[in-house]
């Protein structure tokens, strides 16, 4: 057992570029010291007290039961949350999850710590495009969403088709905080409105004046799931798009605006066009589903007609009509 589990150990080490194999935090990569305490403490712990090392039939273990195994090892190892939240997110384990937020949830910490705790959590899961783990962590806990560093979410995540990488406005925010590096709490306002911003003006028309940026005192609303919904959409990660989609409270505004933006990036970038276009239908597709979803008339109508909370002057009517839908 403990020979295979080092052997499982160095497979995840040696396979970062794989997307169907987790990899663990880096901080454990080259560790001999690690791996050999790995061995050590797999080799004597027990389960319901029985040996695992004279109980595990390696011939018959499924490889996944064998991986919680593993897992459980690492887990218990790890003294606090954050390590433990972020091997299960580099190892791709929503399964797990609600066994490390429960222990985290009882512990004696502020409610302020455990939100903090998940906030960070769901900064690593987005910037590692791992949308099971970012429903799951929406879903079991409450992170403060406006607290998440939205600018590297522009400049640590690779783009799939090198939109980010081809935007001069986000190339130089790019090269002055690259990848691992944080944006100084107070500059990410800052970056915010003056590159992203008109970065995603350029494909969703009203986006910097959905901001509300008030210059006489420097303020602009709250980012969140609208927000994250966007760079989900320029990235074309359907699921990530989903899951924010979802929790949306104007979905039929955010679907059609979403698919305008796809359809504007891939007049610019043919290669992936297709994708695009693709994820382009699906949207336009659930807006016409929660449409139909409505129970009278009137309803539909006023979801058409009435101006957008998040942008001002602007209905689901116009938009559609402006898009020639």
């Amino acid at each position: 057992v403990a020979q295979c589990l080092a052997d499982y150990v160095d497979l995840r080490l040696d396979t970062p570029d794989d997307p169907d194999v987790p990899v663990p935090p880096g901080r454990f990569a080259g560790d001999e010291g690690f791996k050999a305490k790995l061995q050590e403490v797999f080799a004597l712990r027990t389960q319901g007290g029985v040996d695992l090392l004279h109980a595990t039939n390696l011939s018959v273990m499924q490889a996944d039961s064998l991986e919680v195994a593993i897992l459980n090892v690492i887990l218990s190892g790890q003294r606090d949350g954050l390590s433990k939240l972020e091997l299960l997110i580099n190892w791709n384990r929503p399964d797990l999850l609600s066994s490390v937020l429960d222990a985290a949830t009882v512990s004696p910490v502020a409610d302020s710590h455990f939100r903090n705790l998940m906030t960070r959590a769901v900064q690593i899961a987005l910037t590692s495009c791992k949308p099971l783990m970012v429903r799951q962590l929406l879903e079991s806990a409450a992170p403060d969403l406006d607290r998440l560093d939205f600018v590297r979410l522009y400049t640590a995540v690779d783009h799939p088709f090198g939109l980010f990488e081809a935007s001069w406005i986000l190339r130089e925010l790019r090269v002055r905080y690259p990848r691992g590096s944080t944006v100084e709490e107070e500059l990410q306002m800052r970056h915010y409105l003056d590159s992203v911003g008109p970065f995603a003006e350029r494909f969703v028309p009203g986006y910097r004046e959905s901001l509300r940026y008030r210059p006489e005192d420097g303020t602009m609303r709250r980012l969140g799931e609208a927000d994250l919904f966007f760079w989900a959409v320029f990235i074309g990660d359907e699921a990530l798009v989903e899951t924010f989609w979802e929790r949306s409270e104007e979905p039929v505004m955010l679907a059609l605006m979403g698919s305008l933006a796809l359809r504007t990036v891939a007049l610019e970038w043919m290669a992936p066009a297709a994708h695009l276009l693709h994820l382009a239908d699906v949207l336009e597709q659930w807006a016409v589903d929660v449409l139909g979803a409505t129970p009278n008339y009137q309803q539909a109508l006023a979801v058409l007609t009435s101006e957008s909370s998040l942008f001002p002057r602007r209905t689901v009517l116009s938009v559609a009509m402006a898009d020639g839908h």
